[in-house]
C-alpha cells in the first residue's frame, strides 16, 4: 500500500474509468492499480506475434497466465 501524503483529483474519461476498474483487484485503491501499471507497463499483448512469442503459441500462455492470476487472487482473498 502506499502512503498517500497529499490526495489529487484528476478527471478521466468513462473509458479509462472502465478500464482501470476492470484492473483493480480486491481492497486495492485506484492509485494502485496506476501505479501497478505504470510499473509493469509492458504487458503481453506487447510483445505478441513480435517473434518473442509465437503467434500460434500466443492463446495457450494466455490461459496460463490467466490460470496463475486467478490463483493469486484467489488465495489473496484470504
Amino acid at each position: 500500500m502506499y502512503v498517500v501524503n497529499m490526495a489529487k483529483n484528476i478527471l478521466v474519461s468513462d473509458e479509462l474509468y472502465n478500464i482501470l476498474s476492470k484492473l483493480k483487484r480486491p481492497n486495492e485503491s485506484f492509485t494502485e492499480v496506476i501505479i501497478r501499471s505504470i510499473k509493469y507497463s509492458t504487458s503481453l499483448m506487447d510483445i505478441a506475434g513480435e517473434e518473442i512469442i509465437p503467434t500460434n503459441k500466443w492463446e495457450k500462455i494466455k490461459q496460463i497466465f490467466h490460470k496463475k492470476e486467478a490463483k493469486y487472487l484467489a488465495r489473496k482473498k484470504f
